[in-house]
């Protein structure tokens, strides 16, 4: 059997156009099956990624949701989901709300390894740098 030059540039041109979107489309599964469900700990505070797509334990420093820089943590509730974000990586996208509703934010955690570790890093926020380290 004979490929005619036509024949292979069909080919050649038919990959080149698919197999990006086939790639693409493996990335988005992968991050979808970044592992976040779990209790997360940091120097400010502690969440709980629930299966389901909410929050349960969640107490941060309020300055983790532009409220005002304080020592004592504050009780929030809220949804995640899966998400990638061009400069961070894979993570959870979170929407929190504060149980006294006066602090309602959404942000970042990207996920990563480090040293045989999961962390997550929020990102956005005034409350500090300290990585989330899973707990379970």
């Amino acid at each position: 059997m004979v490929i005619r030059p036509a024949r292979l540039r069909v080919v050649a041109v038919s990959l080149v156009s698919v197999l990006p979107v086939a790639l693409s489309c493996t990335a988005a599964k992968d991050d979808e099956n970044v592992p976040i469900a779990g209790v997360w700990k940091s120097s400010f505070g502690t969440i709980h990624f629930l299966e389901d797509g909410t929050l349960g334990e969640a107490s941060l420093l309020p300055a983790a949701c532009n409220g005002k820089a304080s020592p004592d943590p504050v009780a929030f509730t809220g949804t995640w989901l899966h998400e990638t974000v061009s400069d961070a990586g894979p993570g959870a996208y979170v929407t929190l709300t504060s149980t006294a509703g006066d602090l309602t934010c959404k942000r970042f955690f990207g996920y990563y390894k480090h040293d045989g570790r999961e962390l997550l890093q929020l990102t956005a926020t005034d409350a500090g740098s300290d990585p989330f380290l899973r707990q379970t």
